[in-house]
């Protein structure tokens, strides 16, 4: 487990997961909205971004958060690893909610700086509309690549639990002590 893509809707808890899984790891964290926006929520030129995303995606070892689908390619490419959390739409509208009004007019540490919390409606929007079919699209990319990556689907605030409690922790030197999967 030396390059893992963390996938997954709003509100799954991918840059949790990401943060946590590199703190026990010992792996580099790159969280794609932190990359991506720009101050004032603004979109960046799209060059510029995947330049950025691929030199991420091109180091030896990372765990990488978000779905970005013009740069997921190369990144699924590049992983050894691939974890999908496929919450329920309930959990995730509701974690959506409070880390916005916990968060409101300020910034998370998995944003670019002067890109505050703010209540969106158009974003509820997306979170319900289409994810069945952005979900059919995740499911479709992690079928091409079973069987030679490790594929982990995770659907419960448990097994999320249950997965980073059964990792053991590597060394501050980084020696690979799991070997799971191909």
């Amino acid at each position: 487990m030396q390059r893992v893509m963390i996938l997954g809707e709003p509100g799954s808890g991918k840059s949790t997961l990401a943060t946590a899984l590199g703190a026990k790891q010992k792996l580099p964290v790159v969280h794609l909205d932190r990359i991506f926006w720009q101050p004032g929520w603004q979109e960046p030129d799209p060059a510029t971004f995947k330049a950025q995303h691929d030199r991420c995606a091109s180091e030896e070892r990372w765990i990488i958060d978000g779905i970005y689908w013009k740069t997921i390619d190369f990144r699924a490419q590049r992983a050894d690893t691939i974890i999908w959390l496929d919450l329920p739409l309930w959990l995730r509208l509701y974690r959506v909610l409070r880390r916005t009004l916990i968060t409101l007019g300020k910034s998370r540490p998995d944003l670019a700086p002067g890109c505050p919390e703010k209540f969106d409606f158009g974003f509820y929007h997306y979170i319900l509309i289409g994810h069945q079919k952005r979900n059919q699209r995740i499911s479709s990319l992690l079928e091409k690549f079973e069987g030679t990556k490790q594929v982990i689907v995770l659907r419960s605030r448990r097994e999320v639990q249950q997965f980073l409690e059964g990792l053991q922790e590597r060394p501050v030197g980084g020696g690979d002590l799991e070997k799971s999967g191909p």
